[in-house]
């Protein structure tokens, strides 16, 4: 199974909100570990706060969600002006008010890459292997056809229909 859901937003404080509810039902809903679902949650909301913050030149993003048994993926595309990836992303002093979503979402996901073209807009691609609480409907080997009269429990695993 592979869920996806792509989301056109507008860039308000209110779409980042809302992104992060939709993102946790599917989690939720899928049977994601909570504490694995809030890295997921927690890194999406930084690079949509991110858009909503710092590309001033475009009035929309676009977030896609992807799950499926082994990774939450999250792709977050704006725009904008784009900005300047230094290579060397630190956590900003305790003391600062900003500057560390770069590198918290480097440090919540097992991949983050961030793509940049000036003038045309940057991409957040975020990948997290994720781990399945005992209830995860991924868990389920045998799926039933809708049509069929069969329960999914009194089928064998070669049962085919």
């Amino acid at each position: 199974m592979h869920i996806e859901i792509s989301l056109a937003l507008p860039r308000d404080r209110e779409s980042v909100s809302a992104v992060r509810r939709i993102v946790a039902s599917a989690m939720a809903e899928v049977g994601v570990e909570r504490s694995c679902a809030a890295d997921v949650e927690l890194a999406l909301t930084e690079g949509c706060a991110n858009v909503v913050r710092h590309a001033t030149s475009t009035d929309r993003y676009r977030v896609v969600f992807e799950l499926d048994s082994t990774a939450a993926k999250v792709t977050i595309a704006d725009t904008g002006n784009g900005f300047t990836v230094n290579g060397r992303q630190r956590m900003a002093s305790t003391m600062s008010e900003g500057g560390r979503g770069l590198a918290l979402m480097r440090m919540l996901m097992d991949e983050a890459d961030f793509r940049v073209q000036e003038g045309h807009g940057t991409e957040v691609l975020l990948t997290k292997q994720i781990v399945l609480d005992d209830s995860s409907i991924f868990h389920e080997t045998t799926f039933v056809d809708p049509g069929s009269t069969k329960h999914a429990a009194d089928r064998s695993p070669t049962d085919h229909r």
